[in-house]
């Protein structure tokens, strides 16, 4: 809501201070949670990256262009 008042209307520093003061109201043990989510989805990302990457042997030999 506060991102669209701030793209509509053109108030994007009021939009930014309420945001900002949107995320006081959220609990500790919210952003622990979503924190927690965004390492494991991160690590998870990095795993398949990596053994997908594993099956493409001749990937690094090729020239970048």
């Amino acid at each position: 809501m506060h991102i669209g008042i701030g793209f509509f209307m053109g108030l994007w520093s009021f939009s930014l201070a309420m945001i900002a003061l949107d995320m006081l109201f959220v609990r500790d043990s919210s952003w622990i949670k979503a924190g927690q989510w965004i390492r494991r989805t991160y690590a998870t990302i990095r795993l398949i990256l990596r053994s997908d990457t594993a099956k493409r042997p001749g990937l690094d030999a090729m020239p970048f262009t």
